[in-house]
C-alpha cells in the first residue's frame, strides 16, 4: 500500500478477519476471511466418452472452496496432444466446460492429465489426476 507521498506499507498476511464480495456484470466474487486452503476438487464427470471430430464433450466438476474460485484450467492428453479447457461457474460449487472435437486431434484415448485450481485468496493446487480416472476416446 503506498500513498501519492510515496510512503507505503506491505501486508503479506490477512490479519484484518475481513471479507467481501466484488460484483461484476458476469458474478459475485466472495473471498472469505483467513481462508488459506486451496480449492477442493469432489468430482468430475463427461458426458460422452467416444465422439468423432465436430462433438462436444461437456465436463462438469464440483469444486469445493471458502472463497469463489478464480482460475479452473484441466487438461487431456493423448501422447503429444494435448486439450486444454477452461471452466465456468454454473450454480453453487458447479463448474462446467465445453471441448470441442476438431480434425486436428489424433484418434485415441485423451486422459485427465492435470488440473490448476486457485480461489481468490490466492491459494491454488495443482493436481495430477488425482484419482478421478476420467477419459474420453476420439474416432476417426
Amino acid at each position: 500500500m503506498q500513498d501519492y507521498a510515496g510512503n507505503y506499507n506491505y501486508y503479506e498476511d490477512n490479519d484484518f478477519n475481513v471479507s467481501f464480495n466484488l460484483i461484476n456484470d458476469q458474478s459475485t466474487v466472495y473471498i472469505a476471511p483467513n481462508d488459506t486452503e486451496a480449492p477442493v476438487i469432489k468430482s468430475i464427470t463427461l458426458d460422452k466418452t467416444e465422439v468423432r471430430v465436430g462433438d462436444i464433450i461437456r465436463v462438469t466438476a464440483e469444486i469445493e472452496d471458502e472463497s469463489s474460485i478464480y482460475t479452473k484450467d484441466i487438461q487431456f492428453k493423448c501422447g503429444v496432444n494435448d486439450v486444454y479447457i477452461g471452466l465456468t461457474h454454473v450454480d453453487g460449487n458447479i463448474y462446467e466446460g465445453e471441448i470441442h472435437i476438431g480434425d486436428y486431434l489424433i484418434s485415441g484415448e485423451y486422459n485427465l492429465y492435470y488440473w490448476w485450481m486457485q480461489d481468490y485468496a490466492g491459494n491454488y493446487n495443482y493436481y495430477e489426476d488425482n484419482g478421478f480416472n476420467v477419459s474420453f476416446t476420439i474416432i476417426k
